[in-house]
């Protein structure tokens, strides 16, 4: 299935260098199945409470909800814990747009020890396109002021204006699990 538009997806030229810090575990891997890493969104709670998940505030703003108000803070949290459900069906590969700046940023935070993988957007995009499962890529936005309506796509490409030194592109791979839905907290 080839790779999928979503309304809001911003696209580098393919020509554009992007780069993929890894562990060394990681690499190995890459070189032993010659395939790409792809983690939970979930997964990143760790690192990034907010992964994939719009912020509060957003939220709030977007469903007419009151902050403090008991029935709306209960709605949030449905919200936000459907979107938390939801984002266990995505899948992420993060590349780094290449600029020149951040190099030494982004080899000490993500692949102390490791190594990076340098490509293009082109050849990314080329390989995604023989996927069987959805994917969608593009640049991730950062801040919550080019967001519009309650798209979860776009939740996943948006990231808080912290990370903008990330100059991030980000594959997202969407597999739901056909046995067990989506809720796969549940043992």
């Amino acid at each position: 299935m080839p790779v999928q538009p979503f309304a809001t997806q911003v696209e580098p030229s393919p020509d554009a260098i992007i780069w993929r810090f890894h562990k060394i575990s990681y690499f190995r891997d890459l070189m032993a199945n010659e395939e790409l890493y792809f983690r939970r969104t979930d997964k990143y709670k760790g690192d990034d409470p907010n992964e994939g998940l719009p912020r509060d505030d957003y939220v709030r703003n977007v469903r007419g909800l009151t902050r403090y108000v008991l029935a709306d803070e209960l709605t949030l949290n449905s919200d936000q814990g459907s979107n938390r459900l939801h984002s266990q069906s995505n899948y992420l590969s993060c590349w780094n747009l290449y600029d020149g700046v951040n190099t030494l940023r982004m080899w000490y935070r993500y692949s102390p020890f490791g190594v990076a993988v340098c490509s293009t957007y082109g050849r990314l995009k080329s390989v995604l396109d023989k996927m069987l499962d959805v994917i969608n890529l593009g640049r991730v936005q950062y801040g919550d002021k080019e967001m519009t309506g309650y798209n979860l796509v776009q939740c996943i490409f948006t990231q808080g204006d912290h990370y903008v030194w990330e100059n991030e592109v980000r594959a997202v791979l969407c597999s739901y699990d056909p046995v067990g839905v989506q809720a796969r907290n549940y043992g």
